[in-house]
């Protein structure tokens, strides 16, 4: 094999392996799409705000 002929296998495996990347890349960004948006529950909210308010209330007894 000379050398253009190991170029162009080379080059033909490059191709073949950029086409499986964006293969799979296409696929992980269908089932991202599938997926949809995520929401967040009432119940972390509240979890997040007394966790806050429990923060706020020791750095203000902290401070008088």
């Amino acid at each position: 094999m000379d050398h253009r002929e190991q170029k162009q296998l080379k080059k033909k495996q490059e191709r073949k392996q950029a086409h499986r990347q964006d293969m799979a890349g296409e696929t992980i960004r269908e089932q991202k799409e599938s997926k949809g948006t995520r929401i967040i529950h009432p119940l972390w909210l509240g979890v997040i705000g007394v966790v806050l308010a429990m923060v706020a209330l020791l750095r203000w007894m902290a401070i008088f």
